[in-house]
């Protein structure tokens, strides 16, 4: 059924707030983008490395989730 579809479909993500790193609890694309809503970072995997941009409020998007990660 779709709901349990999307919820295979989840994925988890850790540590949030994050020092720069990110673990994906599956291997997905991903996108990052700013708080202006550019992008700044992309992938696949199950790794978001962020440690280069700058600390603040982030978005992170897997698939049809959109996920606001914290960089400190």
């Amino acid at each position: 059924t779709s709901v349990e579809n999307s919820i295979e479909q989840t994925v988890s993500i850790y540590p949030n707030p994050t020092n720069g790193y990110l673990q994906l609890s599956k291997s997905t694309v991903w996108e990052v983008y700013n708080s202006q809503g550019v992008k700044v970072n992309e992938g696949t995997g199950t790794q978001v490395d962020i440690s280069a941009n700058p600390k603040g409020i982030y978005i992170l998007k897997t698939g049809n989730t959109t996920t606001s990660i914290y960089h400190q």
